[in-house]
């Protein structure tokens, strides 16, 4: 029940929106300039949003704790490296606090401190005001209301962003990330260890080569072609547009490309 109620709690602060009436900003900032770092420091928000909800609904244990804290401070840096008007300092400031009472809540979750948890619930309420009385004038320089920030930034994440970020793959190995198992190259090759999460597996064949074969070398543990649950040949002397489906149990494995003369891609698509 605490959990919910930790994940409830900050996402009604990191999410976008207020009821506030916006004012135009006195400041000399250029109108494109601030609504182009406002666009961009919600899609990191909206980003932390998710890494807390999905943390919070895993119910991770304390050994996580630190590689969590690190995700939240990297999206607090990815904020503060952004080009930034100078009418924006007062808005990064709370920002900073923002991101550093969403450590102290988690910090404090896992040592089922009651006191600490109530004292950042209420902090949260004066954050958000006052991050929200610094965006204001923000809002009105850069020429959109309140719902026109909701309905442009409130759905919008970093530029490469996808979940499971790198720093927490290994506690979401069972979540397919569209596109990670995906590889191409030119003539023959052995790819790096990937892991494939548990599913079955579309995987296709586009290459310029009349007959090139691709095996996989599993490293741990189950995958194979088809229903066979020995065969780990995935494509035999195969030219463009072949395909073949692979199950996996959850595995580490490795690409094995032979007889490759020319340019290939192979690309994964997961059935369920």
């Amino acid at each position: 029940m605490r959990g919910l109620l930790l994940i409830l709690v900050v996402l009604s602060f990191l999410t976008s929106g207020s009821g506030l009436t916006f004012a135009q900003d006195s400041e000399d900032c250029d109108p494109e300039e601030v609504f182009g770092w406002l666009r961009q420091r919600q899609a990191w928000r909206n980003a932390t949003s998710e890494v807390w909800q999905k943390v919070g609904e895993a119910n991770l244990g304390r050994d996580a704790i630190p590689l969590v804290l690190n995700e939240f401070h990297r999206h607090m840096q990815a904020i503060a490296d952004l080009s930034r008007p100078v009418c924006a300092d007062t808005a990064l400031l709370w920002t900073f606090y923002l991101y550093d009472l969403v450590g102290r809540l988690w910090v404090c979750h896992f040592l089922d401190d009651d006191d600490c948890l109530a004292e950042m619930q209420n902090r949260s309420a004066v954050y958000g005001e006052q991050i929200e009385i610094a965006l204001a004038p923000l809002y009105g320089t850069a020429g959109i209301t309140a719902e026109e920030y909701e309905s442009l930034f409130g759905e919008l994440l970093p530029e490469g962003w996808s979940w499971p970020p790198e720093s927490l793959r290994a506690y979401f190995p069972a979540t397919y990330v569209d596109g990670m198992l995906d590889f191409e190259g030119s003539g023959d090759m052995v790819t790096d260890p990937v892991t494939v999460p548990k599913g079955y597996y579309r995987v296709l064949l586009e290459t310029e080569d009349t007959g090139m074969s691709i095996d996989m070398v599993v490293l741990s543990g189950k995958c194979y072609v088809g229903s066979s649950t020995w065969e780990t040949t995935v494509f035999s002397l195969k030219a463009n547009g072949a395909q073949s489906l692979i199950t996996s149990e959850e595995c580490e494995v490795m690409w094995q490309v032979r007889y490759a003369d020319g340019t290939f891609k192979v690309t994964f698509e997961k059935i369920r």
